[in-house]
């Protein structure tokens, strides 16, 4: 499997093959759901497993979900990746983990009492899963952007359905989690995913539950994680969003408004993160004394909980720190392309947009400066749009969908 991943890695473009698509999704999903009906499906009550990002990743929704339930309750959890050094990484913490193409996880998946994910059953296995396992997908973003072809109904749905495989959304997704409590989102929802509008939970993202904390070790503790220095007053993220046209990360500053750009952040005593998107290249900041990279692993959460200013685009992550009610700087340089090849917008983003649209580097490094009267002039839109994709503004999503779910 491995290798097979690493060679659809290398060459992109088979992903988009009609041979690949129905490899994955009818020829490995028969073969999963033929072995997993090997196992009992007698399911067990205690039993919680969850996983993220198609296994790669320790992150979003289902982190916080799976910390919460270790450190409060008596359930065994466990976490599913196809990564071993996640593996390695989870279990020196303490944690129960499994490798995701094992026949042990299949075996745990049959008898599961509730599976979570973020982006549905392939972040597991598609395996026949128990009538008495209740799946979760949590999701991993608000309905801003318009979704990818890649996470809605499946292009062989009618012969999945005839094989009876659990990988039609409306036949393994029990509960689909959502901040929004707006009508027009459970409809997008609806429409996308073809679910039934009986399953969409407004609960909130659990991940955001850690904005809201007032533990000044914890946000101590993030700042010592990611290596910014104690002198700093105040800190910047930039965040953008992955481009649907492009596989690298297009570096939209040149190297004069760079060294401005650090400059600016030297006289406030400030430091710039960059995050690219973890799907993109991480780009290289070495000789700016103020701007530094983070992972492309970071979890974002935890950046946003110590962030001063957001600095993103026509990404998602807006809609989390809008929570926070903090300022927003919108850097849009390429919005008619965008616009033209990317995937649009179900609500009109100019009226919607809680900053200012920057189209160059030198009206956001102005922005910046001018951050203080941003801030006061964007108020009203911010808590505007923070009602659009916000239920909930108390840190409470955890408890409130594992209440739901009768799990606590």
């Amino acid at each position: 499997m491995n290798i097979f991943n690493k060679i659809l890695n290398k060459f992109t473009f088979l992903k988009s093959t009609k041979l690949y698509q129905f490899t994955q999704e009818i020829g490995y999903s028969l073969v999963i759901k033929t072995i997993s009906k090997l196992f009992s499906n007698k399911v067990d009550a205690n039993l919680i497993l969850l996983s993220a990002y198609g296994g790669k990743a320790f992150i979003d929704n289902t982190k916080y979900i799976f910390q919460y339930l270790v450190k409060n309750t008596e359930y065994k959890v466990m976490w599913i990746t196809n990564s071993r050094n996640l593996l390695e990484e989870l279990k020196a913490k303490g944690y129960q983990v499994v490798y995701k193409f094992d026949l042990n996880t299949i075996k745990l998946l049959r008898k599961a009492k509730f599976i979570f994910s973020t982006h549905g059953v392939f972040d597991v296995l598609p395996i026949d899963f128990s009538p008495n396992t209740i799946f979760v997908c949590t999701w991993h973003g608000v309905q801003n952007k318009r979704n990818s072809s890649a996470h809605g109904p499946i292009k062989y749905g009618k012969l999945a359905k005839y094989l009876k495989l659990k990988i039609v959304n409306e036949n393994f997704i029990d509960y689909f989690v959502t901040p929004s409590g707006t009508k027009k989102d459970k409809k997008l929802i609806v429409n996308y995913f073809q679910i039934s509008p009986k399953k969409i939970l407004t609960t909130g993202y659990p991940r955001n539950d850690i904005l809201f904390s007032k533990d000044l070790e914890l946000k101590t503790q993030i700042r010592k994680k990611y290596k910014i220095a104690k002198n700093f007053k105040r800190i910047l993220l930039y965040a953008p969003t992955f481009r649907d046209n492009s596989f690298t990360a297009k570096l939209p500053f040149n190297q004069e408004e760079l060294i401005e750009l650090n400059d600016v952040l030297k006289s406030s005593n400030s430091i710039l993160i960059m995050k690219a998107h973890m799907f993109e290249q991480i780009i290289e900041f070495k000789n700016y004394s103020n701007i530094k990279k983070a992972s492309k692993n970071t979890d974002i959460q935890e950046l946003l909980c110590i962030t001063d200013i957001l600095i993103t685009d026509y990404s998602s992550v807006y809609c989390d720190f809008l929570l926070l009610n903090k300022p927003i700087l919108l850097f849009t340089y390429d919005f008619e392309e965008f616009m033209k090849k990317g995937r649009g917008f179900y609500y009109d983003f100019k009226q919607i947009a809680p900053g200012p649209l920057l189209f160059t580097g030198k009206e956001l490094i102005k922005a910046i400066k001018n951050v203080h009267n941003i801030e006061k002039d964007f108020e009203e839109r911010r808590l505007k749009t923070r009602r659009l994709y916000h239920k909930n503004i108390d840190g409470n999503s955890t408890e409130r969908l594992l209440k739901f779910l009768k799990i606590i």
